[in-house]
């Protein structure tokens, strides 16, 4: 990410420097975010270290002023995808568009983000193509963001980064909630003492919330993918 540590002490001097400066510096500079598949070692899936150096509390309300935004979803190059690895992808993705709303969901202080790229496994961190599909379903949490001008989704299978860069721009219609079957599932009791029956959901970890098939079926988008993603749609 851009290195803010202090590159804005010149701005505290001259507020008539500030005022022309800033402008510049947030609308003609793209800002990086990263956002890693491991663990992080407090409040893991919220945790202020994906915003970098505006993760401070007294930095956080800057975010409402980028106008260019780069989101890099990082990826442990030696470990098989798994349930966590998901889990904190849409974890973190759903704690910055929160922390991004609380500073621009007013009538005086609307976003000013114009355009949005996602880079998912950079080329240092790159997976075997096969193995993304395990992972890329998490990044459809992102369609809150919907309205920005500009998007581009690179990394993931090109069905599903056209699907997502329509969402997000606000085109293509509502993505609809995929109705996964529940099952009874018997458990054992917290103090291991008999055992109780509760319903749980057959999506599995790596299959989407969301039915992307049939929105990729209804914007003309063509896809191929495997047949264990979505159950059903061939």
């Amino acid at each position: 990410m851009w290195n803010c540590q202090g590159s804005l002490s010149l701005f505290l001097i001259s507020k008539t420097i500030a005022q022309e400066a800033l402008p510049i510096l947030y609308g003609e500079n793209e800002f990086t975010f990263n956002i890693a598949s491991w663990s992080y070692p407090k409040n893991s899936l919220s945790s202020p270290l994906i915003f970098g150096p505006l993760g401070e509390p007294h930095r956080l309300h800057l975010i409402r002023n980028l106008r260019n935004i780069q989101i890099i979803f990082l990826v442990e190059m030696h470990r098989f995808p798994d349930h966590w690895t998901v889990a904190r992808y849409r974890g973190r993705i759903e704690h910055f568009i929160k922390v991004l709303k609380q500073h621009v969901d007013d009538e005086n202080q609307k976003s000013l983000l114009k355009t949005l790229r996602i880079k998912f496994c950079p080329p240092s961190t790159l997976m075997l193509h096969e193995h993304r599909s395990y992972v890329m379903y998490p990044l459809e949490a992102l369609i809150s963001m919907s309205g920005i001008e500009n998007v581009s989704v690179e990394g993931v299978e090109d069905w599903f980064a056209k699907c997502l860069e329509m969402c997000i721009k606000g085109q293509g219609g509502d993505v609809k909630e995929i109705k996964w079957p529940m099952v009874r599932k018997k458990t054992r009791k917290a103090d291991m003492h008999g055992s109780k029956n509760m319903y749980v959901t057959t999506r599995k970890w790596f299959q989407p919330e969301l039915d992307w098939a049939e929105f990729a079926e209804r914007n003309g988008i063509s896809r191929a993918f495997s047949e264990y993603i979505l159950p059903g749609h061939k």
